[in-house]
């Protein structure tokens, strides 16, 4: 057990994702700092001159001699593609996605918020790079795209009160210079971030062929020290260019460019490659977005100041989004769409304007009466049905068990028999597929019964002459005919219409025409989530999208005793009737049901990290709407981090990757 917990704590990508990104929080404020006192690109050539030194210097205490070998595999021409163009590439990328965000936050200075929002992008390109070139795309969900999309709307919100639509209305040429710049370098950040993972991949390969296995840190780490080691004298080059006489640095600064260079940007992108490459997919690397708000919660105790209502509803985007990540949960449907709808509600509360009108309250309470009236009668009407089908299940377990020991039991015909038992064992395959739900759609179901049918009128005649048998398969068709009738008696489409339309009813009014007060928000956002969620609720127990743990039970019980009513196969043993490919499909799909619905005892621990975070984002928004109302001066904020410290420093969120967040005079 401490051995396993051992391997939690030091090898679990998330683990040095988080103090990649805690590291890197550390980099706005203490880059602010510098450039505040010394020119921006002579403290970029110093911080990634610093940090490729360090890493040539732990690579030579690590490798020793070999590191001679291994520089030499960059030189041979077998190994081109496989590592030295990926290192070249990252070296070049490192410094030109930098370059490019500084020459577009330059290009303009309208457009700095504009500049940043769409560098930002970085993390989620790279997801759909590393996803379509480097790793199978089965490994990715759709939940991970939507994780993403929330913790880069999240930052969107940070950049909130920054934020002028008009300017994407204006296209202006300098707006479309800035954000043309800004893309390139988001862009050369998501390939950089790819090439360094075929790096990795590239040095794993090169362990193997020469039987010398290498650790992830190792790979890594001589990704870090070739891809620095290029990218150090680029930024050398520029700061000779740009600025031929070097200015005095005082002893205190060139103690906080050292530890930017070695702790933040060697040691923190090593960390961040490391959680990449071990993670499944590369929606990890979306933990970034906590980056600038680790750096906003520290700017802001620092300045002594409250977090802003954009401070604190981005927070609750990227957090909720990055523990749902870390967690690699599988949502089922009914929470992810409830969980975007919060979003999607809170925000709408905190930033669009309302038309207040008379009465608000009691309009809105009588429309939410005659929904909760409708919901509460087809949520009744569907959890009667689901019960009177559980009942059912079990009397067509005994039923079929009936059927299958009397045919043992008194089998004159081995041959006649056994056709018999294969035609019972399609029958009760059909109803696992239909009790499990495993159909698309009506027309779906209706094959399903259709084949049944077809089924019970080639057995029943074949019974006639043993009344006693006969009996048995009659009963046993009953029951079967009993749960197709309760299947076809769901909820219609056009119940779900009306459902759907007096429910998006209440949520758009309370909405669109609440009062402009902190109890009207509070109140509009808690009726509209539990309207969704009284919708969604009712749909789920509709359709069982998930499955009991005794049910599941019972149904992998039928599916072994059905196993053991004839020969196993030999190409799949655990599935049934080789007799019969045509059935393999079938099986193959209760077995995933089985496997992928169930709700198992040991995700019971994860539901309260789920409800914790549907806590947190109320709670988040909340405070937002408690900030939002307590303004006594509604003045525009010159930016969320803006803040009245001692030295009367603006920092703009703009700025927060790259080391120019100065007050431009």
């Amino acid at each position: 057990m401490a051995q396993k917990q051992a391997n939690w704590s030091y090898q679990q990508p998330i683990v040095f994702m988080i103090l990649s990104v805690g590291l890197w929080m550390l980099y706005p404020p203490v880059i602010n700092h510098l450039v505040d006192q010394i020119s921006l690109f002579q403290v970029a050539a110093m911080a990634h001159s610093i940090a490729a030194v360090s890493t040539i210097i732990l690579a030579l205490c690590i490798f020793r001699r070999e590191i001679l070998e291994l520089t030499c595999q960059l030189f041979k021409r077998s190994r081109f593609m496989q590592i030295s163009f990926p290192t070249l590439m990252s070296g070049i990328l490192i410094s030109a996605n930098h370059l490019l965000l500084y020459g577009a936050l330059h290009a303009s200075t309208d457009f700095d918020v504009i500049a940043i929002l769409i560098f930002e992008i970085w993390p989620i390109l790279f997801l759909f790079i590393d996803t379509m070139f480097r790793r199978k795309r089965d490994n990715i969900s759709l939940n991970d795209y939507i994780f993403s999309g929330v913790a880069f709307a999240g930052f969107v919100v940070l950049t909130a009160p920054n934020m002028d639509f008009a300017d994407w209305l204006l296209l202006e040429d300098s707006m479309f210079k800035t954000v043309g710049l800004a893309f390139l370098g988001g862009a050369a950040m998501a390939a950089n971030c790819f090439f360094r993972m075929k790096c990795m991949d590239g040095w794993e390969k090169i362990s193997a062929d020469k039987n010398r296995p290498l650790t992830d840190f190792k790979k890594g780490l001589l990704t870090e020290t070739f891809a620095r080691s290029i990218a150090a004298p680029i930024f050398i080059a520029v700061l000779v260019f740009t600025q031929p006489v070097v200015s005095d640095i005082s002893i205190t600064n060139v103690l906080l460019i050292t530890f930017v260079g070695i702790v933040v940007l060697a040691l923190g992108s090593l960390l961040y490659d490391l959680s990449v490459f071990q993670a499944q997919n590369a929606s990890i690397g979306v933990l970034w977005y906590l980056m600038p708000i680790g750096s906003v919660v520290i700017l802001s105790i620092a300045n002594g100041r409250l977090m802003t209502q954009y401070e604190a509803v981005a927070s609750v985007l990227i957090v909720s989004s990055n523990i749902f990540i870390a967690l690699r949960y599988p949502l089922k449907p009914s929470l992810m769409s409830l969980f975007v709808a919060v979003n999607l509600i809170g925000v709408w509360l905190l930033v669009l304007p309302v038309s207040t009108i008379d009465n608000y309250y009691d309009l809105l309470a009588v429309s939410t009466v005659f929904f909760v009236l409708l919901a509460t009668f087809a949520l009744k009407r569907t959890t009667s049905l689901n019960r009177a089908r559980e009942d059912l299940w079990g009397d067509f377990w005994h039923k079929l068990t009936s059927v299958c020991e009397y045919a043992k039991n008194n089998a004159d015909d081995v041959e006649k028999s056994a056709s018999r038992t294969q035609k019972v064992q399609e029958y009760a395959l059909l109803h696992l597929q239909t009790f499990l739900r495993i159909f698309a759609n009506k027309d779906a179901l209706s094959k399903i019964q259709e084949k049944a049918e077809s089924i019970k009128a080639e057995i029943l005649p074949s019974d006639c002459t043993d009344q006693d048998r006969r009996e048995y398969t009659r009963d046993l068709f009953r029951v079967g005919d009993k749960l197709f009738a309760l299947e076809s008696n769901r909820i219609s489409p056009a119940e779900y219409v009306i459902l759907i339309l007096l429910g998006s009813t209440s949520v758009l009014f309370s909405l669109i025409f609440r009062p402009d007060t902190l109890s009207a928000s509070l109140f509009a956002l808690i009726v509209a989530t539990s309207v969704i969620y009284l919708l969604l609720t009712i749909h789920e127990r509709d359709k069982s999208t998930q499955i009991r743990r005794d049910h599941a039970l019972q149904c992998t019980n039928i599916m072994h005793y059905l196993q053991k009513l004839v020969p196993m196969s030999e190409t799949v043993p655990s599935l049934p009737v080789p007799e019969h490919p045509d059935l393999l499909p079938t099986t193959k799909q209760i077995e995933h049901a089985l496997k992928t619905k169930t709700v198992r005892n040991d995700t019971r621990s994860v539901t309260y990290w789920v409800f914790a975070v549907f806590v947190f984002l109320l709670a988040g928004f909340g405070y937002g709407f408690i900030y939002k109302s307590i303004e006594t001066n509604y003045l525009p904020e010159n930016s969320p981090l803006a803040g009245s410290g001692l030295q009367n420093a603006k920092i703009e969120i703009a700025l927060l990757d790259w080391p120019s967040a100065i007050n431009r005079s």
